[in-house]
This record gives structure tokens, sequence and C-alpha cells, in this order.
């Protein structure tokens, strides 16, 4: 006999966590891992994972990177607004370093010269007199 049978999730177990997808959103535009914002709810990662995929039909890592860029769209207008003086807000120390972290953000060096430095050519030189000092040593020992 085929019997299909409609069962609740987790019959007699714990009712299913509510999610504050608001929360989740905030982390994740945070820079949160998945797995830290599951300790933040309270549930196991992968409640947090399957539920995403339930909710908005993708994955988490798809959910998350959308987030996270969006942190990081934040974080680039925060900086521009307070270059151009727009904004008096945030801190300017930590939105360089947002900046370097989360956004791979660093100063221009400046180009190095082919040339060697005049300090690698007195090297050479002090190299090359040890060696010749070395070779006559070698010579004035071994005549009689």
């Amino acid at each position: 006999m085929d019997c299909t049978c409609i069962e609740k999730p987790n019959p007699g177990g714990r009712p299913p966590i509510t999610i504050n997808w608001a929360r989740v959103d905030e982390l994740l535009e945070g820079g949160s891992s998945g797995i830290e914002i599951a300790a933040d709810l309270g549930c196991h990662k992968d409640t947090l994972y399957d539920r995403t995929l339930e909710k908005y039909g993708v994955s988490f890592s798809d959910y998350s990177a959308m987030k996270h860029s969006k942190g990081e769209g934040k974080i680039r207008l925060a900086q521009y607004k307070k270059a151009i003086g727009e904004s008096k807000k945030g801190d300017t120390q930590l939105l360089l370093f947002l900046g370097r972290v989360r956004l791979k953000q660093v100063e221009a060096q400046p180009e190095r010269s082919v040339e060697r430095p005049p300090n690698e050519d007195i090297l050479l030189l002090k190299d090359e007199n040890i060696r010749l000092r070395h070779e006559l040593r070698k010579e004035n020992d071994s005549k009689p």
C-alpha cells in the first residue's frame, strides 16, 4: 500500500525559531559570518542557511555576499561624505582602518627605480675587495 504522509517539521520537538532578518542583514553588512550570526540568533548555522534558502531562494553564501557588498558600499559612501565635508559622522581613523581591511584600500606606492641604489654599488665593491684580498693571501701563502 502506497501512503504519502505529510508531517509537521520537527514533530514533538522545539518550535521553529523566529529569525529576525533585519538583524541578520545588519550583521552581514557589518561583516559577520554565518556562524557568528547563528550564535547571535541562538540557532544552529544549518538552520540559518536552510531558512535563507527557504525565504529568499538563494544559498546563504550568495545572500551574505550581497549583504557584505552593501556594507562595503556604506563604508565607501561614509568615507566619501566625510572627505567632501558633507558629513561629520564617523571616526576618521576607523573609516581608514575599515577601508584597508574590508575594501583593500592602500596608498599608492611611488615607483621604484630600476637602477641600483648607490649603497648597493658600495656593497658590491666591498665584496669584490674582500674577494681580491682573500686571493692575494692565498697566493702569498702558497709562495715558499
